[in-house]
């Protein structure tokens, strides 16, 4: 029988590969290219390297495009309701332009209210334990046309995102200027369930794109992994995700996992090589953890291949403690796109 629910708790362990500004291979020891507490605005052609942002990044401005910005090693800090940029947008950074580079950056509540960051279990009833919704913010990059926001080719490697309410909120990949996301990882999003008696909350997503009409995106290698109420990976709306790669990921938690191509009319998606933990619990009766994969998969020349089911056993092994819920006899075994919450795990793989 799959292991109950027993509360609503999750562990969220450092993966095995290292992100963010502290594990930049050459990272100085302190941000060389020093502090800003106001609200800055990044123009063509700049590098930032060990900055610390505490006011919100606009990369460009409504109507003047930046190209070729990059950020090697920085911090993004900011909590929900603070932030001095002049919409008052509650975003870490948005972009408004095209060739911009996220390198080994940490995206986080402010250090005021976490001076270190949360890498154990988060516990509902433990407010120590979980980023409250008054302390966390909600986006880290936004370029999803909100605030006349828009943007080219980007690149986000080696990124740790906490704290979120969603992470990264996008549109507008192309194949030949196409969003790509990589050896990232996203963990404890800010309260989504009011457990802070606030009566607010947060949708959470890790990347979020809302409208469909996003071709060549690329989700490679990321950790994904969030006590939440929507979607990991939350390509939604009506639109097409033509010629997608999601290859490499872990994703665990959330409620509708991953939401890939909503309308099912997707072609040439590759869903390959994923693993889905059970390590985090999902809210009670979501279903299926991958959803409208059938319809994106039918006769467009999609493939989805080689994805597993991670279901660790009760004792705690490395990085992964005890499942929070399903069968370790499902542990390695194929996950198919219609496999649900009551009963999965195939020794073939999945041929549509």
């Amino acid at each position: 029988m799959p292991l109950a629910i027993l509360n609503r708790a999750h562990f969220n362990p450092a993966p095995t590969a290292a992100y963010g500004h502290l594990a930049d291979p050459s990272w100085p020891g302190t941000f060389t290219g020093g502090t800003f507490t106001e609200f800055v605005t990044a123009t063509t052609g700049q590098t930032y390297t060990y900055c610390d942002f505490q006011g919100g990044v606009d990369v460009g401005t409504t109507g003047v495009d930046a190209v070729g910005v990059t950020f090697q090693g920085c911090r993004f800090q900011q909590s929900a309701g603070v932030s001095n940029q002049g919409n008052n947008s509650v975003a870490q950074v948005l972009l408004f332009g095209d060739n911009v580079t996220f390198d080994y950056c940490t995206f986080q509540p402010s250090t005021a209210n976490y001076p270190a960051g949360l890498a154990g279990e988060e516990l509902s009833g433990d407010t120590a334990t979980y980023v409250e919704y008054g302390k966390g913010y909600q986006y880290a990059i936004n370029g999803g046309g909100g605030f006349n926001t828009s943007i080219g080719d980007l690149l986000v490697d080696h990124c740790d995102f906490w704290g979120f309410g969603n992470a990264l909120e996008l549109a507008g990949s192309t194949l030949a200027s196409p969003h790509i996301v990589r050896n990232s990882w996203f963990h404890h999003g800010a309260d989504p369930f009011v457990v802070n008696q606030t009566a607010n909350q947060f949708h959470n997503d890790c990347w979020l794109v809302n409208d469909g009409n996003y071709h060549g995106a690329r989700c490679e290698n990321n950790v994904m992994e969030i006590w939440g109420n929507t979607n990991l990976l939350a390509w939604q709306g009506v639109g097409a995700y033509n010629d997608s790669t999601i290859t490499g990921n872990r994703f665990s938690g959330d409620q509708e996992s991953i939401s890939l191509s909503a309308s099912g009319t997707s072609a040439r998606v590759t869903f390959t090589d994923n693993s889905f933990s059970t390590r985090i619990g999902r809210a009670v009766g979501t279903g299926k953890p991958l959803r409208w994969w059938a319809g994106s998969d039918s006769g467009t020349g999609s493939m989805g291949r080689r994805n597993t089911w991670l279901v660790p056993g009760a004792a705690a092994t490395g990085n992964y403690p005890g499942a929070d819920w399903g069968d370790p006899s499902w542990n390695g075994l194929f996950w198919h796109p219609g496999d649900t919450d009551s009963g999965s795990g195939h020794a073939v793989d999945y041929t549509g």
